[in-house]
């Protein structure tokens, strides 16, 4: 700015100069000022050319500050005048306009100088310029006069106090005349003067500020009127204005206007105005500047943006006097750096006390107002006042204004007046943004006082770099409306040098509660003093002592759950060895965020995705559940750090290692203990992870089994948890359920798993059925037969793939034997895809008679196949026929029971005929028959057959006595061991040995070289009468 000197001479004539000329903008005038330059020059107020009463003579004395000039003449001798123009009055004028006074004076003025304040404030703000005046001391020969230069809220004081309260014309056309937002804004201000508080004068200016603050509209409703024509919502009997009090202040236009010369009353002042200010009746933006003085801060437009289209909707003159008076408040800080370079607050303890104190002001005031009462009514007190619809208000005016000029009444429909509705509700909406901008804002300064009388830079230098470069770069704006994060470091950081110093918490935490209840919540105050406590515990050697603080400090912590630093006190109390602590704590927030148990039904429906409220829950529980797998994690990690630590073990390591198992194991019970099974579903998930399997089946809990049904069915190819599942219910005597459990494992289609691991699988869950009584009932009997049919066709496949493993070319059945690991088969497929397609003769016939199938011609035929590879491999005819035997007596051992998979009969007659073109001359045949344990009788009666039957196969060849030599040797088998027999049978056996040896004898007494076997039969027979029947 450019500093201007203000030059009076005696006639009272002022003339203003400059260093600079005219019309040049300082920073053109690069030269140092050579001299000074007439700006303007005024006449004295009223003065006029003709006119010679009432000027001012001899002016020896002037004083100029802020718009207010004092000047002192001496008209006779002795006594001095004292003239003051001032315009401080109507700050809110865009022209300008003074007020005029004369005062006599005591004697003569010699000197002129402003009281200043005492008080050590470096934050002025406008609130307080406007609520303090000005004093000036005059020193004359008499004394010291002390003059007090009036502002707009001193004249709306006086107004109040003459007429007795605001229902007076003169009071309303104060309103009229600084305009309805600056006037309410100056009654606003006078009824937050602490000292006001309680008396008349202040319940005047609250009923003034309802009353003459109009209300909210639409201008589309006005029926053309403009705010500007919009008439205060007040209407008292016709009166003149009051006369002013000797002395009081006049009011005069300023040049060039002119006017005549002020008569004796306000009124005629008042009417001798070129023109009205028009009522803001703020439009559309509430950034709206109403003078030079009342900008609004930059920001705080952002508490209250309008929901309607600005260019019709106006807010009322009450909500524009609470912007004002707020924007006025918190202007000199607003743009204001919170801190200076070195860290240091920019404002001081007691600025920060003047800034709340008029904070508090107006909250106190809006507390004891409600928002009814500023929007749509008259306050509970304001007897004899009209309100929005009442006799004389505001709309019915215009409805009667409107009604003479023959137009419809725009509030006579219910769409007017819900419109009126939408207007106020409009407004209601930004005052409520408001009053919460206020309370916060009280907040925050308050806290920055607290900061301040705690050494504000001390504090903040203990902040990290990149947080002390955040608060550097920011104002108090940034702190009220978006930084709460940086309030909290602050909060923080302040309750820490407490708990650094060991010192109690306890006030400070009282004391931030009580003037920032929102930035320090009750949580916020438990935390720090269960912290307070938990720190103290540490110092304690007596453990009865330390378990009492820890436990004092755990009830704390459940008062202020579910909010609390959840994560920060868990690990306190885990580091104080307090684990039980963690537990109840976890459970209790989990517990009270979520009362309805929302996550529970979410999680025993199987998990919807479209239950969203159920999943926040359930997130929100395994949140606070996480606090217990950490706690695990800590005692589980300390549990392997003692395992390593000693490289020899020793007995001792050993009982420390079986102490801290036992710690682990104990924590686990007690988390278990809870009824929470999501809880207990956080534990498993962690003995999981942690692959402590036999700790986790050592539990016998319900909820185990249901937590590995749901994670099997979530992912079936998980051997690990398919195993465990079993095992619980088995360990827990769920024969059942644990045997359906092994038949789904046994089935799993899994490279993973061995087909031998299937069989063990089903092994296990055939013996789970066959336990105590399990299998007893109709439907577990059922269950056992088929477990058992799947075993013996799991073994079938066994034998399958043990013949395929042996098949040379393992090109061929790499696949097979990896589809027969995969999984089990059926015995069709068995028999289609792999015997059949493989020629596995050998389990051809262990499918044929596990099937049951009874087809002669396919069971002989597998036979003769099984038979004739016996004899493929390249051996002496003894070493193949001997193989042979050995093969034939190994399968009866399997399926001589079945009978119809053993076909007898057949079989002897291809063993007799094989080793007879083995060129065998002694058939081997009886013997490995008879030490198959095979019926006697039923021998002789095949070999009957074969002797009568003469087949044209031995004659033909070289040896056709080969099948009576071997018959033979079968009868002398027979009569050397007659213990082979059962005695019942002996006789029925004797004779069809005597008839072998008759039939025997007939075919050798045809042939020439038949003696021999004659006397061997001879003797057999002989032998077989000696047998004892």
């Amino acid at each position: 700015t450019v500093p201007v000197l203000y030059g009076i001479q005696q006639q009272q004539q002022q003339q203003q100069f400059a260093p600079g000329q005219p019309g040049h903008a300082p920073h053109e005038q690069s030269q140092r000022p050579q001299g000074l330059y007439l700006l303007h020059v005024r006449l004295p107020p009223g003065y006029t050319p003709n006119t010679t009463v009432g000027k001012p003579k001899q002016v020896h004395s002037a004083f100029y500050s802020q718009g207010s000039l004092l000047m002192v003449s001496t008209p006779q001798p002795d006594q001095d005048l004292l003239w003051s123009l001032s315009s401080e009055p109507f700050p809110s004028r865009q022209n300008l306009v003074e007020s005029s006074t004369v005062m006599t004076m005591d004697g003569q003025v010699w000197a002129i100088a402003e009281v200043k304040p005492k008080d050590k404030i470096t934050v002025e703000t406008p609130l307080r310029a406007a609520q303090v005046p000005r004093k000036v001391a005059l020193l004359t020969n008499q004394g010291v006069h002390i003059v007090s230069l009036l502002k707009s809220v001193d004249i709306l004081q006086q107004l109040l106090l003459a007429c007795h309260g605001p229902h007076n014309e003169a009071v309303k056309a104060y309103f009229q005349v600084q305009s309805e937002p600056q006037a309410c804004a100056t009654s606003l201000l006078l009824a937050c003067i602490e000292t006001l508080k309680g008396t008349e004068l202040g319940d005047w200016a609250a009923q003034a500020f309802i009353l003459y603050g109009g209300e909210p509209f639409f201008e589309a409703y006005m029926g053309g009127h403009s705010a500007a024509a919009r008439p205060l919502s007040f209407n008292s009997p016709s009166g003149g204005f009051v006369e002013s009090q000797p002395g009081g202040p006049r009011m005069y236009m300023s040049t060039p206007f002119t006017a005549s010369r002020p008569g004796p009353s306000i009124q005629q002042n008042l009417m001798q105005q070129s023109q009205f200010p028009q009522s803001p009746g703020p439009s559309g933006s509430l950034n709206h500047s109403f003078n030079n003085n009342t900008q609004f801060p930059g920001g705080m437009q952002q508490t209250s943006s309008m929901a309607v289209d600005g260019s019709n909707f106006h807010y009322s003159a009450k909500h524009a006097g609470l912007y004002l008076h707020m924007s006025r408040l918190l202007r000199s800080i607003w743009r204001r750096r919170c801190v200076n370079e070195k860290l240091h607050s920019s404002i001081g303890q007691q600025d920060c006390a003047q800034v709340l104190e008029d904070l508090y002001a107006i909250k106190r005031f809006l507390e004891s107002i409600t928002l009814s009462n500023l929007v749509g009514l008259v306050g509970k007190n304001m007897t004899n006042a009209s309100g929005l619809m009442g006799p004389g208000g505001y709309l019915q005016q215009q409805q009667q204004m409107q009604q003479h000029q023959g137009m419809q009444s725009p509030y006579g429909g219910g769409q007017q007046k819900m419109s009126a509705d939408e207007a106020m509700a409009e407004e209601k909406k930004s005052l409520d943004a408001l009053i919460r901008l206020i309370k916060h804002s009280c907040e925050v300064l308050a806290l920055w006082k607290i900061l301040c009388e705690h050494q504000c830079h001390l504090l903040v230098s203990k902040l990290s770099k990149e947080q002390q470069d955040v608060l550097k770069s920011c104002t108090f704006r940034d702190l009220i409306l978006s930084r709460s994060d940086i309030c909290g470091l602050l909060i923080v950081t302040l309750i820490n040098s407490y708990l650094h110093d060991n010192a109690s918490v306890g006030s400070i935490s009282t004391k931030l509660r009580d003037v920032c209840p929102n930035l320090y919540r009750h949580e916020d105050a438990v935390s720090h003093k269960a912290t307070e406590i938990l720190m103290l515990s540490k110092s304690c050697t007596d453990p009865d002592e330390k378990d009492e603080r820890l436990r004092t400090a755990l009830q704390l912590c459940k008062s202020a759950a579910p909010n609390l630093p959840l994560t920060s006190i868990c690990q306190q109390f885990t580091q104080a060895g307090f684990y039980s602590g963690v537990i109840e704590l976890c459970s209790i927030c989990a517990a009270k965020g979520d009362p309805s148990e929302a996550a529970l039904h979410f999680y025993r429906n199987n998990e919807p995705v479209e239950d969203q409220e159920g999943f926040v829950a359930f997130q929100s529980r395994m949140n606070c559940y996480r606090e217990i797998k950490l706690m695990l994690e800590h005692v589980f990690t300390n549990v392997c750090n003692s395992k390593v630590s000693s490289i020899y073990p020793s007995l001792e390591s050993a009982d420390r290692d079986k102490l801290a198992n036992n710690q682990l194991i104990s924590i686990i019970s007690l988390a278990l203990q809870c009824q929470d099974q999501l809880l207990h579903i956080a534990v498993y998930e962690w003995l999981l992870s942690h692959n402590l399997l036999g700790e986790l089946l050592e539990i016998s809990e319900p909820s185990l089994g249901d937590f590995l049904g749901r994670a099997f069915n979530r992912t079936p190819e998980n051997l690990v948890l398919a195993d465990l599942l079993w095992k619980y219910h088995e360990r827990n005597g769920q024969h059942a359920p644990a045997s359906k459990m092994l038949d789904k494992l046994a089935n799993i289609r899994n490279d993973a798993m061995t087909l031998q691991q299937r069989i063990e699988y089903l092994a296990r869950a055939v013996m789970c059925m066959r336990s105590d009584t399990v299998g007893y009932s109709a439907h577990n009997g059922v269950l056992l037969k088929d477990l058992e049919d799947k075993l013996e066709v799991a073994q079938i496949q066994k034998q399958v793939l043990d013949a395929m493993s042996i098949i040379p070319d393992k090109n061929a059945t790499r696949q097979a034997i990896n589809q027969l690991n995969g999984t089990l088969f059926n015995l069709t497929q068995l028999y289609s895809d792999f015997a059949e397609r493989y020629e596995l003769w050998e389990c051809k016939l262990t499918i044929l008679n596990c099937s049951h199938h009874n087809d002669p011609l396919l069971i002989e035929s597998v036979w003769t196949h099984i038979l004739d590879k016996e004899l493929e491999r390249p051996d002496s005819n003894t070493e193949r026929c001997r193989r042979l035997l050995s093969k034939v007596k190994s399968l009866a051992l399997e399926y001589e029971s079945s009978g119809h998979c053993f076909p007898l009969a057949f079989i002897v007659r291809e063993l007799e005929l094989r080793c007879f073109r083995l060129k065998m001359f002694e058939s081997p045949v009886p013997e490995t028959l008879i030490e198959m344990n095979l019926d006697v009788d039923a021998l002789l009666n095949i070999y009957s057959r074969l002797i009568s039957m003469n087949e044209r196969v031995w004659v033909t060849e070289e040896d056709e006595l080969y099948l009576v030599r071997s018959t033979s040797k079968l009868l002398s088998i027979v009569a050397s061991q007659p213990s082979l027999v059962p005695l019942k049978d002996r006789r029925k056996v004797v004779a069809k040995s005597q008839d072998l040896i008759s039939a025997c004898l007939s075919i050798l007494y045809t042939k020439p070289d038949g003696q021999q076997h004659v006397d061997q039969l001879r003797e057999t027979q002989s032998k077989l009468n000696r047998i004892h029947c």
